[in-house]
């Protein structure tokens, strides 16, 4: 089963077995499964049935591991927030998993490519990172829009993550833009 378990995934009867495996498994088997798909959980959490299984994951691993889960996340939480299956598992990532300061990781993706650098300065309130980076407002503003107008095209505003961001920018974005998003 070495180096197979991953392609077991995609089908619906055989990731429901691994979903099992992780809920009964014991330490040795539960870990195996684990490394064996920790490196294509972000490829996982885009499938139908993958989803379930990350979170199947998320829910039985250590403390430890799930950090290992999150540091695998690292740079695609605000690509996958975009996508219609892989948003769940990282709305349940945020919610129920992430420590603060991961979650203000997490956050600081949709602040765009300028902050990336100062990730570990920035935190998940726009005004906080306004006030330490004021030069990168507007930037950071323009990104917030960009990904709240696709939030809503797509339909993804009922996920506490999407809200969290929207929120950031219906606070500290001008009100003519905001009108024009709420009222079209």
């Amino acid at each position: 089963m070495e180096g197979k378990v991953e392609s077991l995934m995609f089908k619906h009867d055989l990731a429901r077995v691994v979903q099992l495996l992780l809920r009964l498994g014991k330490t040795k088997k539960e870990n195996f499964v684990i490394q064996e798909l920790l490196p294509h959980v972000v490829d996982l959490s885009k499938s139908k049935y993958g989803k379930f299984t990350v979170n199947c994951m998320l829910k039985n691993s250590t403390s430890d591991q799930r950090n290992l889960i999150f540091k695998s996340f690292t740079g695609h939480f605000k690509k996958l927030s975009l996508h219609a299956e892989a948003v769940s598992v990282i709305d349940t990532i945020y919610n129920d998993y992430a420590t603060s300061k991961q979650r203000a990781q997490i956050i600081s993706e949709f602040y765009g490519k300028d902050l990336l650098l100062y990730r570990d300065l920035c935190t998940e309130h726009a005004a906080q990172v306004f006030e330490k980076f004021p030069e990168k407002k507007e930037k950071v503003l323009e990104e917030l829009l960009n990904h709240t107008q696709v939030f809503i095209e797509k339909g993804l505003t009922g996920y506490i993550i999407v809200q969290h961001i929207m929120l950031q920018y219906f606070v500290h974005g001008s009100e003519e833009t905001i009108q024009e998003l709420v009222f079209r």
